[in-house]
Parts: C-alpha cells; structure tokens; sequence
C-alpha cells in the first residue's frame, strides 16, 4: 500500500519484506512487517525491531547509547566501529570493539609499537588526542575525555579486559585475548588495569586468578597472575615464574631488548625470541598497534549470555544476521544451498544443503569441544512437516570430512522402527574412531526420551561435565544422560556442520529450520539450561 507521509517520515506498510530506497532523511519512518511479525522503525541507515514501544538507542548522534555493551545487545548485528555514547558531561564518539571475543569492548587507546617499544600509562591517563578508528592510526581518549575519564563512565569496580596485537609489517600476526576471573566474569581493577602498562608502578597489589582466552578465543589457561618485574622492568600475565608460560606482556621503550609489547600463547621465554606460534621476535623491523579495552559483566553481550566469556559463539541464522557469527566474526560460516527466512536457516530436500562453520588459519570452535574440557551446545529447530526420507536428520556434526572425532547429535529417521524414529541421538568419541562415549545409534544407550514431533519448535542443549559426565535436554527438560567421564578424543581441527553429517549429505541432510545456534566452554547447570530457553525459544 502506498506510505503515509509526516514531514519526511512515511508510516508504511504492512509489507512482507523491509522497504528500500531509504535515506538519512527518511529516520523515524515505521513499517510493519509481516514475514518477521515486527514493527520496525527507520534510524537512518537500517530497519531496527521495535520493542515494548521503544527503539533502544541506537548510537547515533541523534541517540547515543548507554555503553558499548548495552548497544550490542540491543543492536547485536553491529560491526565495530565508532559509535556515540553517553557520558556524564553529554555524547563523545568512542570505539566500540563488536566483533571479538564477544564484542561489547571500549577501547580507550590505540599505539603502535615497533620492535622492543611498549605500551604507557599516559595513553591511558594523557589527555585524549587522536581520532578514535579502525585503522593503525594511534588515538587515546574520546573527545574530550582521558582512557581513564572513559572508565569512569562504562567501567565499573572490575571490569573483563581486552587485548589485541595486530603486526602490520614484518609478520601477520593478529592476536586477541581476554583476561577474566578464573570464576567467570569481572577481574581487573582501575589501578590494576593502569598498571599493565608502563612504567611498572611501585605497589605489589596485583591480579591473581585471572583466566587467559587466548588464540582468538580458541584456548584458555586458567589461574595466571599478573606480575610486576624490577629487573628488567615489565608487566606480565603468566604463571608467576620467570620467563614462563607468557601471555601479556609489556616493557618500556628503550629498556631491556628482550621485550616490548606482546601477546603471546603460553609462550617462553620472552618476545624478542618468541618462536612463529607466538608471533616471531618483535625486532627488525616488526611493527604493529596495540590496543587494551574493558567490558563490565553486569550487562551481558549476545554471544556471552551468563556474562563470564564462556560463549565461544553464536549464530543466530536469521535474515538480519545471513551467515554472521555474533561476537567472533572469524567464524562466519557459509550457508551451502540452502535458505534464510524468518524462522531461520531452512532447508527444503535432501542433499548438499547445510550451514558450515570452518577453522580459518587452523583455528575452530569445535577446539573447545575435545579433551577433558567441559562444554556445551545448543539450539532451536523444527522439524518440516514433509521430511523426506533421510535415514537420520542431522543437527550438527562437528568434525566434517571425519565421522568421530567432535561430539554429534540429530534426530533418528522414519525407518528406524517404533519407539525409535523420532528421538534425539546423542554421539562423542574417546578415539576418534567409534562412538564410545556417547554411544548414539551403535547403542540403546544413545537414544534420548522425548518424541520429536514434526511442525514444532525444539530448544536442545547437548553438555559435558568432567566431574559428571555427559546431559542432553529437550525444552528444559533431562532427555538423555550419561555418567561416562573419559576424555573427548583430541586431535585434528575441522570444520562443523550444522543440518548435514560427515559427507552423507544425501542421506542426513535436516528438513526444517535451525536457528540460535551457540556454543560454549563449560558445562551448563539446569539453571542455566533454563535459562537459555528463555532467551532463544
């Protein structure tokens, strides 16, 4: 139907898809539409949901938003970038970290660092200069505000920190990690964040029990500290000896060769010998930017629901987010003949249909899912009314081109006889080559309780304990167990398949729609069981 014109805005709709040939000038228009079941509002640049008669604020000029975080999780499709943000004194542009290690970060400063040069405490207190950006451009502060002044409006008494080491000549290395509480969530003081920069200050009260994500969020080591050293002078995060087990590191410029800035993996013994997996020396000639962030936990970001980093990733697959991991864009994932609509990816016969998730530069999310780490998986699907005639229909596989090697599950196909079509299948291996943990369809001790009935919604969560052994649940409710506690088998890196097995995509390919798709490292209580099927069901 034609739009209703006030001023420049247009009241339009109902419309099956999203209007175009929208400007800047057009903000405020609405829209209902009918495919998503939303009203939608116009905020200059993109269609956003309303909700409970409020557009949240979208971190515009026009409205600024409350943090980094809060405009995240409102607005979860975001990249990172420069975004208005309130402050006690009015609005300032502030770069917001939204695509790594959850997103939701504000970065207060941005130095680059060649050869043994480090990071300072006056890119954190000095008066702000530069423009904040995405580039190798050195900005500290926002507007008119210091790193720290930015603390003081979107920290809080401890914070989760962020941080990232990019080489930009003499290597490619890129390196993100995240330092949290060993216990889930905030760890880092204002003084002690002050001091991971130099020069090392005088007083010994630091950061003990700090979980280290690392790899771009593929590893972690739990239990560091942060250590202050008088000779030579430096700031680490390690394990407290010396030359050991490195992950931040940090020495003023001119000192001691060894060291500079530098993350590292667990690395020894210090930067300037740091082998390829640790990002080479940083000498001759290397350059890169460094930057540090912060989040508080009390408003958690879309991929990390519990607020504590356990979320790996999170995948929403719906026609706003296409193919979009939220939070870890190194694991955006390619949809392989198949649909998106609004209830999800959808995939309509039997084939070569599925969504991928692969393992850039070696690096994947199914790496959480091995070993005796715990872990968890869940989702929301419907199964098609027409099925088709799939011997089993896949939900994820997480080793493709390998039959055992990552933990599985899907729903048991219509031949399998009574009592068995139609039940959640769980499978994880100890060797990679048969199902021995989670037995699946090679024993009765596989096969989950619940009736899985055509045409209706399912939340699933598929989770590992080390102490307790293995649980799958089917809308909050206990559908399988497993006291079994042996390592996962641990070898290889693969990619993942979400509705499609190994390579029988002929006979496992999903009929129905799959969506809110997450995974995390650690096992989930029934609390949080609960409440992951309040948040995506």
């Amino acid at each position: 139907m034609s739009p209703i014109y006030v001023g420049n805005r247009r009241i339009i709709g109902p419309e099956s898809s999203d209007p175009s040939g929208l400007g800047t000038n057009d903000e405020g228009s609405v829209v209902y539409n009918t495919t998503d079941d939303k009203l939608k509002a116009w905020d200059g640049s993109a269609w956003e949901s309303v909700g409970s008669g409020t557009i949240a604020p979208n971190g515009s000029s026009s409205f600024p938003a409350v943090s980094a975080a809060q405009l995240l999780s409102d607005y979860p499709n975001l990249n990172s970038g420069v975004y208005y943000l309130q402050t006690s004194g009015g609005s300032v542009q502030v770069y917001c970290e939204m695509e790594r290690m959850g997103g939701g970060w504000i970065i207060p400063f941005q130095h680059q660092c060649t050869n043994d040069e480090g990071l300072y405490e006056t890119l954190f207190t000095g008066a702000a200069s530069g423009t904040p950006n995405s580039g190798s451009s050195d900005f500290q502060g926002a507007g008119s505000l210091t790193g720290s002044q930015l603390w003081d409006n979107y920290g809080a008494t401890e914070v989760m920190v962020y941080a990232r080491e990019i080489q930009t000549a003499g290597g490619s290395y890129d390196e993100t990690h995240a330092y949290v509480s060993s216990s889930g969530g905030n760890v880092f003081s204002k003084p002690n964040f002050q001091n991971l920069l130099n020069p090392p200050p005088a007083n010994g009260a630091y950061e003990s029990g700090i979980t280290v994500i690392y790899r771009n969020g593929s590893r972690k080591a739990d239990l560091k500290q942060q250590t202050t050293w008088s000779s030579p002078s430096l700031n680490t995060i390690n394990n407290g000896a010396i030359d050991q087990e490195l992950y931040y590191c940090n020495g003023p410029d001119g000192g001691d060769s060894n060291w500079s800035f530098a993350l590292m993996r667990g690395g020894t013994p210090y930067p300037r010998l740091a082998n390829s997996a640790n990002g080479g020396g940083r000498h001759n000639g290397v350059t890169r930017w460094g930057q540090l962030g912060f989040r508080a936990a009390s408003v958690s970001v879309p991929v990390d629901p519990f607020g504590d980093m356990s979320g790996v990733g999170y995948f929403p697959l719906t026609n706003t987010f296409t193919n979009k991991s939220v939070g870890y864009t190194q694991y955006n994932g390619t949809n392989t003949s198949g649909t998106y609509t609004a209830d999800g990816i959808t995939w309509a016969s039997v084939g070569a249909h599925g969504f991928r998730i692969p393992a850039p530069n070696g690096v994947s999310i199914g790496e959480w899912f091995q070993g005796d780490q715990d872990w968890a998986i869940s989702m929301v699907f419907k199964m098609d009314a027409n099925a088709g005639t799939a011997v089993n229909r896949a939900l994820i596989h997480m080793s493709n081109g390998d039959d055992h090697a990552r933990p599985a599950f899907w729903v048991t196909g219509p031949n399998r006889g009574a009592g068995v079509a139609n039940k959640m299948e769980w499978f994880s291996s100890s060797n990679g080559s048969s199902w021995d943990i989670a037995r699946g369809d090679t024993n009765a001790s596989g096969l989950g309780s619940t009736t899985i009935v055509a045409g209706t919604q399912y939340h699933v969560v598929f989770t590992r304990s080390s102490a307790d052994g293995l649980k799958g649940y089917v809308n909050k409710t206990l559908d399988w167990s497993d006291s079994n506690t042996a390592s996962h088998y641990a070898q290889g890196d693969y990619e993942i398949n979400i509705g499609a097995w190994f390579n029988y995509l002929s006979n496992y390919g999903w009929h129905g729609s799959i969506k809110n798709v997450r995974f995390f490292r650690k096992n989930l209580s029934q609390a949080e069981v609960n409440q992951l099927y309040s948040l995506d069901f």
